[in-house]
């Protein structure tokens, strides 16, 4: 998420940026924004277009998502220039700049409709009597322009080593190794689509349980507001402002005993005196 305004005098830290990470020329170039103000940007971002579920909601006509998107830009600039003087800015136009800067029935948007979701849920929990577990469904939510949400997995500690993990029917990697790849839900950006995954415990793994997470490929990021600028001219360029999103799901399956059942007893003889 993103939006245009002047980050004025507000406190920045400076953030290392790796150099096989494009964008900013320089590390002077962008800086995490902390501090009250911080807070503040970061409620609208967080809650505001596209991350907001409500307001990306593709059953709405394009003249009330564009509404939306405009609604939340406002919101950042509002911010952005505590200062400033605003005409007209009042009755369903003030109501939403207000619900941006307030999160208002953001939480509530985006607790219903996760970043990323494995058979409906963030935690998906399952228990057999077989080795291979139940196929584990993708789901997902927009939180990004893009709308893709590209995350990798990761195996969890105490998860059996040898387990094996698909995905799509294919092979991935064997615990406790992760794989290499980065998948997403929605096709597109040169990441491995995903809509299922199943795992394949090792045997005399019984009673034990294998668990995968499913990461963000930015979550080192997640949950900040950032601040983008010319390093070289910060009074005529104007400042790019956005939050990454945390996008995070877990899978676990419990591979049981078979249920005990009584074996059959033998029939008593009777006897005759």
């Amino acid at each position: 998420m993103w939006g245009k305004g002047k980050a004025g005098n507000f406190d920045t830290v400076g953030l290392p940026i790796p150099s096989n990470i494009p964008g900013p020329e320089t590390n002077a170039a962008i800086y995490e924004l902390t501090g009250v103000d911080g807070s503040k940007f970061r409620t609208v971002l967080r809650y505001g277009w596209p991350i907001n579920p409500a307001l990306t909601d593709e059953s709405l006509s394009v003249d009330d998502r564009s509404w939306n998107i405009y609604m939340t830009r406002i919101a950042v600039t509002y911010i952005g220039n505590p200062n400033a003087t605003w005409g007209n800015l009042v009755g369903v136009t003030r109501s939403a700049v207000d619900n941006r800067i307030s999160g208002a029935n953001g939480a509530a948007a985006k607790a219903n409709s996760p970043a990323i979701s494995v058979n409906g849920e963030i935690d998906d929990s399952e228990v057999g009597i077989a080795p291979q577990s139940p196929s584990f469904a993708l789901g997902h939510s927009r939180r990004t322009n893009c709308r893709r949400n590209p995350f990798r997995f990761e195996w969890a500690q105490n998860t059996p080593a040898g387990t094996r993990l698909y995905v799509d029917g294919s092979y991935i990697a064997t615990a406790p190794t992760n794989p290499t790849n980065n998948f997403t839900v929605n096709p597109g950006g040169g990441f491995v689509t995903a809509t299922e995954f199943h795992f394949v415990m090792p045997a005399g793994s019984q009673g034990q349980t294998a668990r995968v997470n499913l990461v963000g490929i930015n979550n080192q990021y997640a949950g900040r507001v950032f601040v983008m600028q010319n390093p070289n001219d910060t009074v005529n360029w104007q400042d790019l402002i956005f939050y990454i999103p945390e996008v995070l799901a877990s899978a676990s399956y419990t591979w049981d005993y078979e249920p005990y059942t009584t074996p059959p007893q033998p029939l008593h003889q009777g006897t005759t005196g």
